[in-house]
């Protein structure tokens, strides 16, 4: 009988590089499958996350528990590989504070949270979390499952205009100064109905004292503090920003009429709306000025409102006049017990305000020392000041 065994060892060697080919081929094929999955599992974790991360931002004034809710909630509402995401709200829900300058994010924990102004959701799918992304064909070669996570991070940033005063550099409130906020465009003031959107914010540090109340948010910059001492409040969040606010300085326009120094410590003075260049401005004593249109006016050198001298803005309404204080004034001084129905808006200048004065509108200022015992009513429908732009409340970074 004569064998083949020549012809055996061939067709041996052969089932052999089959064999191998084909783990090779499933190889190839778990790359252009498996590796396609995942990376749309990640896609849809990333999404999810982006969104979590938004919500529970700006649920921040309203504290941890409603951030913690609001990822939950929204990031369910997204799916991934055919399922909710789902988020552990102690572990993939994280606060902190975020450094736009140096652009890092530093975790807080417990208590400390309340004064996070940024939030970073992080969903997962992991063995920890039962729920690995399982793999097709990656199984011939060992691997059934892997882990696949996504993160993004939101910040308040802080909005351009959203506040009742702005100190660039610094604000200090003092004695029973307190702030809200109400819309001109739907009511006229009061304290009855009052908004408590009377935030304040600054690139430097906030010093809060005595019986002081901020009806609203308090902003202080990036590595700055807000110290408050007394019996001294916020009623919303108390973060440092998560921007750096930049206001431009003051520059006369091509047309306007010069009055010259402007001095008043009584009588009555009714002036049409226009826009004007005044040199040096006081007002005190019973003074009293009525505009009879909208009104801009540029303050050149100073501005000094005191006693109980009275200001009539047209139709009561802040827009319709507008101060812009010039480099050039330095120093601004406000006190009395008078009202002031404006926007003021000097990031060159230094306001002194005391008293028992109000403001219905907004202060934007280089400094602010505020220890009037009266309100600063920020008006939600001025513009953002200085022509800055609107911007978004909340930035989102990956």
């Amino acid at each position: 009988m004569k064998t083949r065994t020549g012809s055996i060892k061939r067709h041996g060697t052969a089932l052999i590089y089959m064999t191998v080919g084909m783990v090779i081929f499933a190889g190839v094929v778990s790359l252009g499958v498996d590796v396609a999955h995942v990376r749309i599992v990640k896609s849809q974790l990333q999404c999810a996350a982006d969104a979590a991360a938004r919500a529970a931002c700006q649920n921040l004034p309203n504290g941890v528990s409603a951030a913690q809710n609001a990822a939950v909630d929204i990031a369910s509402k997204n799916y991934a590989d055919g399922k909710p995401v789902v988020l552990n709200p102690n572990t993939d829900v994280i606060f902190g504070i975020w450094d736009p300058k140096a652009k890092t994010f530093t975790q807080l924990n417990g208590a400390a949270r309340s004064g996070a102004n940024a939030v970073t959701v992080i969903p997962v799918r992991n063995n920890s979390h039962n729920n690995r992304v399982n793999l097709t064909f990656a199984g011939v070669v060992g691997k059934s499952s892997c882990d696949v996570s996504a993160s993004a991070t939101s910040c308040l940033t802080g909005n351009a205009g959203n506040y009742s005063i702005i100190g660039i550099n610094g604000i200090t409130m003092g004695l029973s100064a307190f702030t809200d906020s109400y819309n001109s465009s739907q009511t006229t003031y009061s304290a009855a109905s009052a908004h408590q959107n009377g935030s304040i914010a600054s690139n430097g540090n906030i010093s809060l004292s005595g019986t002081v109340l901020v009806k609203g948010d308090c902003r202080c910059g990036a590595e700055m503090t807000t110290s408050l001492s007394g019996s001294a409040s916020v009623t919303g969040l108390n973060a440092p920003l998560g921007t750096v606010l930049s206001y431009p300085s003051v520059t006369l326009p091509g047309s306007y009429q010069d009055l010259g120094d402007v001095n008043m410590s009584s009588g009555t003075s009714s002036v049409p709306g226009g826009t004007y260049l005044i040199h040096n401005l006081v007002l005190s004593g019973t003074a009293h000025i009525i505009w009879t249109g909208p009104t801009v006016l540029y303050i050149r050198d100073s501005y000094n409102v005191s006693g109980s001298a009275q200001i009539d803005t047209y139709q009561n309404i802040p827009a319709n006049r507008i101060l812009y204080f010039l480099p050039s004034c330095s120093t601004a001084t406000w006190t009395g017990t008078n009202v002031c129905v404006g926007e003021l808006y000097g990031p060159d200048t230094d306001f002194t305000v005391s008293g028992g004065v109000e403001l219905m509108g907004r202060i934007t200022a280089r400094t602010i020392n505020n220890t009037s015992s009266g309100g600063m009513h920020y008006d939600e429908a001025l513009m953002p000041p200085g022509g800055t732009a609107a911007r978004s409340a909340v930035s989102t970074e990956q």
